[in-house]
């Protein structure tokens, strides 16, 4: 009897010392901040458009077709036009998982030095738990999975149920994932019994039905969200893909991999006589796969980072859930040297980063509609009392021009030029502009990203804009940095003409003459990967494939390829390379342009098929 209220006593002590010692946590590692100021710059601009669509009330997938759904802005925390209360709601809720997991782990981990060594984890990576993003929810999501086989809370259900629904409307590619998962999720657990077949059934009605209600509420077209999105994930690797600068992270994340791929297969025995532990291992087989491409497909320093943050996290998840004794031994052994391979592999700078941002005091703005950028995109007045009240779509990328001159905005689906990667994305962008809801003015802006050919972003969109609108005036903003041109719809469509003129197939990495002509020529190119190309695809980046073009005026200049766009087709014969030039192409069709004289494709042909098959199409404007 005095041993069991010994064991009481001290069961208390540790469950109110595991809660202190999270809840310090949490206010340590939580974002000090609610809400985001706007700014300017191809990021803030999205997220500015994501509100302004949602003021709007645009369809989502139909007038809309982005990264981000109609919640977008519960992860970009930017309440503008939308409710501060369902930002604040979901920093909350992003909070509290936090704190449970954190909090669980302590209650479950056995001694002080165990302890120790999760709480220097946290330190180092735990703001990673309260990220508004969707890998954060695709993490809390797993959590709950085997919290629920462990425990049989039916708290867990409910939360997979609101995580998977908040994912999808926040963001498609993991929220498509999760809602799979979820359907995965409960046939397995009925399967194992966790949940009878009638109860089961019971959450995916529920699930499902509460998908379709939020759809209607938020102006989600289901069918057309999911199409597009589609197309979208699977159009990034191709378009978005940027080269690992620091070599040495991809070794080490290699090497992170392999240790753990050697301390699966040193237990695969036991995990295989172990259905739980079977799951487990399939769902982090899952999340490490996505962060890895979110990590390594655009491998900058705000991408980089994720991998190495979230890898301690799922170490200790494993050891909390894993029934495989022997696997928990390797990864209590493991989880240190880990650690500490992740922390020295994120960008220099970013602990202590992390450290002052963490030791930062609350901050709530309310500013929102000032700009905290040194570039303000304001339009002379001329042009804004041109425009009006009429509709606008800003063609490019610097959206915050709509926003902060107060201009009503009708985009294209696709509504930052360079995220219009695909033939069927570009062919949505393209039929705005020849449809009845076609915007009443067109701000065309001149930029590039990553070494693209700067006018061969969306060039079937120029086509239909040369065909339905009319050069009206240009604006020279910032000291000549962002010239732009204005267009007004016509309103009666001018005739195109096209002709085929050439269709074959030619070499990789050797010259090709183009055919003369004073009329523009249009060019596809039908560019396939060798299979060894697809598996490098799929695990890590596509291969680059590059072209080179020669000019009559004795100049060359070279570019990255987006090898979707070329599938839809791009203007070959003209030499569009600087502001200037684009407005000469606006006005003459090309005629006054310089003429491309020959290019060569160039890539690594173990990975490219070295024979591309082309077209080439005469275009006449009447």
């Amino acid at each position: 009897m005095l041993n069991h209220i010994r064991f009481l006593k001290s069961n208390r002590y540790k469950t109110i010392d595991s809660f202190i010692l999270s809840f310090l946590l949490t206010l340590y590692l939580i974002p000090k901040f609610i809400f985001i100021e706007t700014a300017t710059g191809i990021d803030p601009s999205w997220r500015l458009g994501l509100n302004m669509a949602s003021k709007e009330q645009l369809v989502w997938g139909t007038d809309i077709a982005f990264t981000f759904g109609p919640l977008g802005y519960l992860s970009t925390q930017n309440p503008i036009y939308v409710s501060d209360f369902y930002i604040v709601l979901f920093y909350f809720f992003i909070a509290i998982n936090g704190f449970f997991f954190i909090y669980y782990v302590f209650r479950q981990l056995k001694n002080t030095w165990q302890k120790f060594v999760a709480f220097i984890v946290f330190v180092f990576v735990g703001n990673t738990l309260f990220f508004a993003d969707t890998t954060t929810l695709y993490f809390y999501f797993i959590f709950h999975v085997f919290y629920f086989i462990r425990h049989k809370h039916l708290i867990s259900i409910y939360n997979l149920s609101i995580i998977s629904l908040l994912a999808f409307f926040i963001k498609i590619n993991i929220g498509l994932l999760l809602n799979i998962l979820f359907i995965i999720t409960l046939l397995y657990l009925t399967y194992q019994e966790r949940l009878t077949l009638r109860k089961g059934f019971i959450h995916f009605i529920l699930h499902f039905a509460a998908l379709y209600l939020i759809s209607i509420s938020l102006n989600v077209d289901i069918p057309d969200y999911i199409v597009s999105s589609l197309e979208i994930i699977n159009g990034y690797n191709d378009a978005m893909a940027y080269a690992v600068q620091n070599l040495h992270t991809l070794y080490l994340i290699t090497f992170i991999l392999l240790v753990s791929f050697i301390l699966f297969i040193a237990s695969f025995k036991t995990i295989l006589g172990d259905k739980n532990d079977l799951f487990l291992s399939f769902n982090i087989c899952s999340f490490i796969y996505i962060i890895f491409k979110q990590s390594f497909v655009r491998a900058d320093v705000a991408h980089i980072n994720f991998i190495f943050l979230f890898i301690p996290l799922i170490f200790i998840m494993g050891y909390l859930f894993y029934n495989s004794k022997r696997l928990t031994i390797l990864i209590s052994k493991a989880i240190i040297p880990i650690s500490f391979l992740c922390i020295i592999s994120m960008t220099p700078g970013t602990n202590k980063s992390n450290f002052d941002y963490n030791m930062s005091k609350f901050k709530i703005s309310r500013d929102f509609f000032k700009s905290t950028s040194s570039f303000q995109p304001i339009l002379p007045k001329r042009i804004v009392n041109e425009i009006g009240e009429n509709s606008t779509d800003l063609l490019g990328y610097e959206t915050s021009y709509i926003f902060y001159n107060k201009l009503k905005f009708n985009p294209r689906p696709v509504f930052q030029s360079y995220a219009a990667y695909t033939p069927e994305l570009i062919e949505l962008n393209s039929q705005k502009y020849k449809s009845i809801t076609a915007p009443d003015y067109v701000i065309y802006e001149f930029n590039r990203i990553d070494s693209r050919h700067p006018f061969w972003d969306e060039p079937r969109t120029y086509l239909e804009l040369i065909r339905n609108y009319k050069c009206l005036d240009t604006v020279m903003v910032n000291n000549k940095i962002n010239n732009l041109i204005l267009f007004k719809n016509t309103a009666i469509p001018k005739e195109m003409q096209t002709n085929i003129m050439l269709d074959t197939i030619f070499d990789l990495n050797h010259k090709f003459k183009i055919p003369k002509s004073s009329n523009l020529i249009f060019m596809t190119l039908d560019i396939q990967y060798t299979a060894l190309g697809k598996i490098k695809r799929f695990l890590f980046q596509p291969t680059p494939v590059g072209i080179n073009l020669e000019y009559n005026d004795g100049k060359k200049s070279s570019h990255r390829l987006v090898v979707p766009i070329m599938k839809s087709g791009v203007p070959i014969n003209k030499k569009v390379l600087n502001y200037e030039d684009a407005l000469s192409f606006f006005n003459s069709f090309g005629k006054e342009n310089i003429t491309t004289t020959s290019f060569r494709l160039t890539g690594n042909e173990t990975y490219v098929n070295s024979k591309v098959r082309m077209k080439l199409f005469e275009i006449t404007l009447n």
